[in-house]
């Protein structure tokens, strides 16, 4: 929905106003009715635990839409919220390194592991 550096949409141009209202708007567009409301819930009305008294669309700088994970399956429904991990830990490698070798970086094989366990669980 946004560019790298949250100043415009994927195609890097200029969003007028706020990003989270932008962001639920282009949701909207492109989400089932029920996947827009959990997002929209879960980003922008319930708090986050750890965070003071704010929604994790709330909780970052500037204020958008964060990276959701949206899981469903006969057994469930999972919602990851928030980065799986921290962008300064794969701030050393090129993308051509990490399009190529990211199974062999610790943190992303445990992120994909554990994406691929609520995808069995929700199975």
């Amino acid at each position: 929905m946004y560019n790298d550096t949250l100043t415009g949409n994927s195609k890097n141009n200029s969003i007028s106003g706020n990003l989270v209202s932008y962001g639920l708007k282009e949701l909207k567009n492109e989400l089932p009715n029920n996947l827009y409301n959990i997002v929209k819930k879960y980003t922008t009305q319930e708090l986050i635990s750890g965070g003071f008294f704010q929604t994790s669309s709330d909780s970052v700088k500037p204020h958008h839409i964060n990276t959701i994970i949206i899981i469903q399956g006969v057994k469930g429904t999972y919602l990851l919220n928030g980065g799986l991990y921290s962008p300064s830990e794969i701030s050393n490698y090129n993308d051509t390194y990490l399009l190529h070798n990211s199974e062999n970086i610790s943190y992303i094989g445990n992120v994909c592991a554990t994406i691929n366990n609520y995808i069995n669980e929700a199975m």
